[in-house]
């Protein structure tokens, strides 16, 4: 993102605030709906004494969301630049986010792996420390990861068809408009 785009994205983001609420909705009815649903069956099963038969449907239903979870990832970062709607957020994310899945994973994979390691170790060291130290490493690790996810989404859009012509169309309306006579 050039220097003349960051301004109005900053000024921009508190009045789209909003319209990111329903969007949250979605996210989580996503992420929660399997388990009201499956919380009533896994009762059933396991008044049967048939534990066993939840540990693939659990693992299943944890790779399925963290998918959906990665696919959804960049939706406020579509919302608030491109300043779309609800339904046409998530269409451009998945559309965005679909060809580059892997790359999406591996990268939240690795942050899954890095609390996951500072969680355990401060675990060993006390209870105090390991609330301290997971307070401070959320609050830097999301700050940094969504900046991280603000780059991930300009490489996505950089990689597809037709951004270039779009930047330097961009470009060609700022130097004409800067080379007209004021009224």
């Amino acid at each position: 993102m050039s220097k003349q785009k960051i301004g109005p994205v900053v000024s921009g983001a508190p009045s789209r605030m909003f319209a990111l609420i329903p969007l949250i909705v979605v996210f989580y009815a996503i992420l929660l709906l399997p388990y009201i649903l499956i919380v009533p069956m896994s009762m059933i099963v396991m008044s049967g004494g048939a534990e066993t038969l939840l540990i693939l449907p659990s693992f299943a239903l944890i790779a399925v969301e963290f998918v959906a979870g990665v696919l959804l990832s960049l939706a406020p970062i579509v919302m608030v630049i491109e300043k779309t709607g609800l339904v046409d957020t998530c269409k451009r994310t998945y559309s965005l986010t679909h060809p580059a899945l892997g790359r999406l994973l591996a990268i939240h994979l690795l942050w899954f792996v890095v609390v996951v390691r500072i969680s355990i170790v401060t675990m060993i060291v006390g209870m105090m420390v390991h609330w301290i130290a997971m307070v401070v490493t959320l609050a830097i690790g999301i700050s940094f990861f969504r900046i991280l996810q603000t780059l991930i989404y300009h490489d996505v859009r950089v990689r597809q068809v037709g951004y270039a012509e779009e930047v330097l169309a961009e470009r060609e309306a700022v130097r004409i408009a800067a080379q007209a006579p004021p009224r």
